[in-house]
């Protein structure tokens, strides 16, 4: 058998065979799941804080191909999405037991409203530098007190989360 063909996607390669007895063709991924190394190699690169053009130079300084921007950006919005849906579903998860855990400790309003105590903290950046600048943008969680799981993030201006807070619409 000798390669007569490769078609690279990504960081997976197809390989094509051909027998030099009988002809045959076998075509052979590299990676039996074609998906798994793309998604693989994005997140690690997210959960490290880094991007595409990191990636690029280390994959670069040892002599692999990388997949285009294009392709990078689509298999991370994927990612975010996955990471956003399942981020909302712990945080649902996490108020209910605080819920639950609320009404067996017997706080609970007049009108039968489950009294739950949070943590709230919040972050945005300073910075001092002969200026006075402020971020126009930071970041905040709401943790259950009996739980300590996160049951609220948010992102976005301060005065917008102050907002939140005020109103008691945080959900």
């Amino acid at each position: 058998m000798e390669i007569t063909g490769e078609n690279r996607n990504g960081l997976n390669s197809q390989l094509t065979f051909k027998c030099n007895m009988c002809n045959l063709i076998q075509q052979v991924f590299t990676i039996p799941d074609p998906e798994f190394i793309n998604d693989s190699i994005v997140v690690g690169a997210m959960s490290v804080g880094s991007g595409y053009t990191h990636l690029k130079q280390i994959m670069s300084a040892i002599n692999v191909p990388i997949f285009a921007q294009s392709t990078y950006d689509k298999i991370h919005n994927k990612v975010c999405d996955a990471w956003e849906e399942t981020a909302m579903e712990e945080m649902f998860k996490a108020a209910e037991e605080e819920k639950l855990l609320a009404v067996a400790a017997g706080d609970v309003s007049e009108d039968g409203v489950p009294l739950i105590t949070v943590v709230c903290d919040g972050v945005w950046a300073k910075r001092s530098y002969r200026c006075n600048f402020s971020s126009l943008s930071g970041a905040a969680a709401i943790v259950g007190y009996r739980t300590k799981k996160v049951l609220y993030t948010f992102y976005g201006p301060p005065t917008t989360l102050r907002l939140i807070l005020m109103n008691g619409n945080a959900k």
